[in-house]
């Protein structure tokens, strides 16, 4: 009900009474009868009101204090009684006498957010980074050799200058030329006498004497005399590299078991399997040491093991079992590198390019898987970038005449700084600069230098794009101590076949072709792709390369193979997929990501060297066109032979009719395929330009990491639950392990 019927009402009450004393005044003319009568009016509207005739209710009287003090109580003996019974039965929620609490919602206390913060990677304790062992070992040298290498090897001069061989000369013109290109074209102007002035200055150079304590990162080396040397019979890992060893310490030798990505199984190092494998253990169980794990407690610990692209059986086989028969690791499971590298990214789909020290790998992921037919091995690295920058300051009169690469633990190691330190492919930093370093030897105080550098810092890094500046060795790398794996049933090779790397090796890179025969080539693949099957199969037995040329060193420039490897995955899949692999294109390893600006140059190269109808999005229709054009001519051959032999047949049959070589001949030539390349270039202007896009590192993150870190995080997955392989497994199925526990197709 509104208020606004009671409100007129009262207002109406208060008219009533204060008319009525009005009423009740004595006039002359009024009579006692009158007066009578209006007071019984005003009665009767007072009645009226208080029955509610006119529909409103009287408001409710109020209780008296009394009353209310009598219902509480009442309401306190109720409650009191009710806790009495209820403490009786056993059933109440008392928590200081059967637990039960007052309510089964608990309660959240409010915070203030300003009060409150998370340390959460924080701090350096809460981040976890690998742990790094150098893979070498250091044994006592029985036989040391009368002559002591020099690298790398060259000829000196009375006035001083180096000399490298004619082919370091013609390669080194060939990248400068390349060089000042690519600085015009920016106009990036340079000084002519640059190189001269810097030499001049290096020339005249004198090292200052730095003594231990006032050195920060001095470097402690083993003392010839230590006791150490005496009794040990071997060093593994860094503690390998502090042995003093030089041309006038030559009691030790170290040894490489890893070289270019796989097995060192050269005879002057190792003379047997037994040998080589005891060098990986011991480096295995040093880098266990260094994670603080004992040799008692490594059988509760799990390994993932992250191996090449393209792999040898051997190998991994051999890995498996060192890791679990001998290390004793309770499970092992194994992942490729490439897609190791896409989980550390967060990428489902990518074109690895891993450069690392010795050893260049290309592979496209797909959905978590290696695009087999996309795989490209290249036979060098950081490691030759370090040696040809070498080259290139001994050319420029660098302080340290001795320099000697050959000695590990304390040249090479100032070369690889001076690489990391000097090094760029950023042109805006290309100048004659100024540049101190220090040389730490063992047995000598430190010493500091100061050195100008000019275009080396860039030439060197542009080897990867011009290999002949490396010189590469053509020998024939030696397999004594695990032989090629082979199929036991057909007797051919078992290790995966790369399509990429056949092309390349045979020298049909699809970037040598022209555009005629690079789109013949493509229908031609694509044709067999679809009736071997052989992308994602097992490898193709019949190979052009024979197993003695897989031995040699390969190179071929970093750009190239980066595009044939895409274009192998174009076809082994589609060219849509193509395009998404130019745009994620993922540099790891230290080799080239540590250089500045090898973003910027590797987009440049790609977008130089790529074909045209390789570069428009309107491949697929060029492609539909020609494939076109090759079914009409096909099929006008077979109509012709099938013609000619009708013609020729008299009483044979048409199957048994051979026609000649000349006649072929002519059949041949009458349904040659031409391509019309204008037509072919007028859908190409219809497309778009594919964009070429390098991804970044994940920040804060070293390029060298991120398979590491991809391997942590897979290792974790629930689905990599199905990959671990046991002791017992591994003795009871061996290697047949790796065909039935690998997700990919071993």
């Amino acid at each position: 009900m509104s208020a606004t019927p009671l409100l007129k009402d009262e207002e109406d009450e208060q008219m009533a009474l204060a008319s009525s004393p009005g009423a009740a005044t004595n006039d002359e003319n009024d009579t006692p009868e009158a007066a009578k009568d209006a007071e019984n009016a005003l009665e009767n509207d007072k009645k009226r009101l208080k029955t509610g005739k006119t529909g409103v209710t009287a408001p409710p009287k109020k209780p008296s204090e009394e009353v209310l003090q009598r219902r509480r109580e009442g309401r306190l003996k109720a409650a009191a009684t009710m806790a009495q019974n209820l403490k009786k039965s056993g059933i109440g929620r008392f928590e200081d006498e059967n637990g039960f609490a007052l309510t089964s919602v608990k309660a959240i206390p409010l915070i203030n957010q300003k009060n409150y913060f998370a340390e959460y990677l924080k701090r350096d304790d809460q981040v976890t980074f690998p742990t790094k062992v150098p893979m070498v070992v250091a044994i006592p040298d029985l036989h040391p050799s009368k002559e002591y290498p020099v690298v790398p090897e060259r000829v000196n001069y009375e006035d001083g200058d180096y000399d490298f061989g004619e082919k370091f000369a013609a390669a080194k013109n060939a990248v400068t030329k390349d060089f000042k290109a690519r600085m015009r074209y920016y106009k990036r102007r340079m000084m002519p006498n640059s190189r001269e002035s810097a030499a001049n200055f290096n020339r005249t150079q004198k090292p200052e004497v730095v003594p231990h304590n006032s050195d920060p990162d001095y470097r402690e080396f083993f003392e010839r005399d230590d006791p150490l040397l005496q009794s040990r019979d071997f060093f593994a890992g860094d503690d390998a590299l502090r042995i003093p060893l030089s041309e006038d310490y030559t009691k030790w030798r170290l040894r490489f078991p890893i070289v270019n990505g796989t097995f060192n199984q050269e005879q002057e190092d190792y003379k047997s399997q037994q040998e080589f494998i005891c060098d990986l253990c011991r480096v295995t169980r040093e880098a266990l040491k260094a994670i603080n794990i004992p040799a008692s407690e490594v059988a509760k610990y799990k390994c993932l093991l992250l191996i090449p692209d393209f792999y040898d059986k051997e190998v991994i086989e051999a890995w498996c079992d060192i890791l679990l028969r001998l290390v004793g690791f309770g499970r092992v499971g194994v992942i490729q590198e490439a897609v190791a590298a896409t989980f550390g990214l967060g990428s489902s789909c990518a074109c690895v390019v891993d450069v690392g020290a010795q050893k260049t790998t290309i592979s496209c992921v797909d959905e978590g898987l290696v695009i087999n037919d996309s795989r490209v091995s290249l036979d060098y690295g950081g490691d030759n970038i370090t040696e040809t920058f070498t080259k290139l300051l001994l050319q420029q009169n660098f302080p340290i005449q001795d320099l000697n690469l050959h000695n590990h633990n304390d040249d090479w190691e100032l070369a690889d700084r001076l690489k990391r330190t000097f090094g760029t492919f950023d042109d805006a930093d290309i100048a004659v600069q100024l540049y101190n370093f220090y040389r730490r030897k063992a047995g000598l105080n430190t010493e500091k230098y100061t050195i100008k550098v000019f275009d080396e810092v860039m030439l060197a890094p542009l080897g990867l794009f011009h290999p002949d500046l490396f010189q590469l060795s053509q020998r024939t790398r030696s397999k004594s101590l695990f032989p090629e794996s082979y199929d036991h049933y057909t007797g051919e090779p078992n290790n995966p076949f790369l399509q990429a790397q056949e092309n390349l090796v045979n020298g049909k890179g699809y970037t040598e072709l022209t555009d005629e025969n690079l789109l013949m080539k493509i229908i031609e693949d694509k044709q067999i792709f679809k009736a071997a099957n052989a992308a994602y199969g097992k490898p193709v037995p019949n190979r052009a390369a024979s197993t003695e040329d897989s031995r040699k060193s390969f190179a071929v420039p970093l750009d190239k193979a980066i595009i044939e490897s895409i274009t192998n995955a174009g076809i082994a899949t589609d060219f849509n997929r193509a395009k998404k692999l130019y745009d994620n294109i993922l540099v790891v390893g230290g080799g080239l990501a540590k250089f500045p600006g090898y973003d910027a140059l590797l987009n440049d190269r790609i977008n130089i060297w790529r074909p045209r109808f390789l570069s428009t999005s309107t491949l697929d229709d060029i492609l539909s066109y020609v494939g076109k054009e090759k079914d009409r001519l096909d099929a006008k051959r077979k109509q012709m032979i099938t013609d000619l032999k009708a013609s020729k047949k008299d009483a044979l049959s048409t199957e048994e009719v051979e026609l000649s070589e000349q006649e072929l001949k002519k059949i041949e030539a009458d349904t040659k395929l031409t391509i019309d390349l204008q037509k072919a270039d007028a859908v190409a202007d219809d497309g778009s330009v594919i964009p070429v896009n390098v991804l970044p590192a994940p920040k804060e993150l070293d390029p060298q990491l991120i398979t590491w870190k991809g391997g942590s995080v897979y290792g974790r997955l629930k689905v990599a639950n199905e990959m671990w392989i046991t002791r017992d497994d591994w003795d009871t199925l061996n290697s047949r392990c790796l065909y039935y526990k690998t997700l990919f197709n071993y």
